[in-house]
């Protein structure tokens, strides 16, 4: 009988492009706790202008995305023949769960678990399941591997936005 491939079982392509994905997906974590090391909370809540997201309202934004988009998304792919994905509203998310008032370091730590919660599933799966499909609205028909490069971009503009938004807090407030 042949062994089971995970995705990290021997060299390959694509293995080796998704390896690359789950590790920037598992650095993520790391650098927001950088990124708001140092920021009061109410430093956190302030905005550079009104449609633009405080560092609370991110650090929400990437928790709720992570736990009500990406693992349920994850979680359907995997377990249902082309599942129908609905999209979020992170900015009417935003507004209705008034993310200003909300703790950032409890956000950051739900975030956390999330992500590795994540991890562990997509780390786990077999190689074959990465070619396992949804629909997301507004996107499309996406593969299991897309989605997570869907998650690493997510990542990164948001990271790219607190970074700003850091530099902004660090020399514009006390």
């Amino acid at each position: 009988m042949k062994p089971i491939e995970r995705i990290d079982d021997k060299s390959t392509p694509q293995r080796d492009a998704v390896g690359h994905l789950l590790r920037a997906l598992r650095r993520t974590p790391v650098e927001l706790e950088r990124l708001v090391v140092g920021l009061s909370e109410s430093q956190m809540r302030i905005k550079r202008s009104a449609d633009e997201f405080s560092v609370t309202e991110n650090l929400c934004h990437l928790r709720d995305i992570e736990i009500e988009g990406y693992k349920v998304r994850i979680e359907r792919i995997l377990a249902e023949d082309g599942p129908r994905l609905p999209d979020l509203d992170g900015g009417r998310l935003a507004a209705e769960r008034d993310y200003n008032t909300q703790s950032a370091s409890q956000a950051l730590k739900d975030f956390e678990v999330a992500r590795s919660e994540n991890l562990f599933i997509l780390s786990e799966i077999q190689k074959h399941q990465l070619a396992r499909e949804g629909h997301l609205d507004g996107v499309g028909t996406i593969s299991l591997e897309r989605l997570a490069g869907v998650m690493q971009e997510h990542d990164e503009g948001h990271i790219s936005e607190l970074k700003v938004l850091q530099r902004w807090l660090l020399t514009n407030t006390e």
